[in-house]
C-alpha cells in the first residue's frame, strides 16, 4: 500500500500501480512526513485486506514497519484520528481479522468499516471534528 495525502487531512492508502511491490522504507518516510506535521489526520483503505497483504513484507520489512510503529506509537495514537476500511469487517477470514488486531493495537488506533468510499470520507470527516 502507498499514501496517498492528496486529500490530507484524509490519507488513503491504496495499492501500488502495475502491481509494483510495497516500497515499506518509502512508506515509512511518507509516514513521518506526516507525523512531522503535527496535525490530525485519518487513515483510510480503500479495500479489505487480504491473506496476500500479510505474506508479501520480508522479515526485514516486517521489523521496520514494527520498529516505526513502536518507535512513534505515542505521536500515532495522538494525530490519528482513526483508520477506516471500505469493507465489512465481519466477513474477515480469522488469519486476516488477527493480524488487523495486532497491527491496530501496535498502532494505537481504532479501526472502523464503511460500507463505501463516500461513507469512508463521511466518518472520516465526523472523527476529525470529534479529535479537534
Amino acid at each position: 500500500m502507498q499514501l496517498d495525502m492528496t486529500q490530507f487531512p484524509i490519507i488513503w492508502m491504496r495499492d501500488h500501480e502495475d502491481d509494483e511491490p510495497e516500497d515499506v522504507a518509502a512508506t515509512r518516510d511518507m509516514l513521518l512526513d506526516l507525523l512531522s506535521k503535527d496535525e490530525r489526520f485519518v487513515l483510510v483503505a480503500g479495500r479489505m485486506p487480504s491473506l496476500s497483504d500479510l505474506t508479501e513484507a520480508s522479515p526485514s520489512e516486517k521489523k521496520m514497519r514494527a520498529q516505526l510503529f513502536k518507535t512513534h506509537r505515542t505521536k500515532l495514537t495522538r494525530l490519528c484520528a482513526g483508520m477506516i476500511i471500505v469493507g465489512n469487517g465481519s466477513k474477515l477470514p480469522p488469519a486476516i481479522a488477527k493480524a488487523m488486531e495486532a497491527f491496530t493495537n501496535a498502532m494505537g488506533i481504532a479501526v472502523v468499516f464503511a460500507a463505501s468510499s463516500e461513507d469512508a470520507e463521511a466518518i472520516a470527516q465526523e472523527r476529525l471534528k470529534r479529535a479537534a
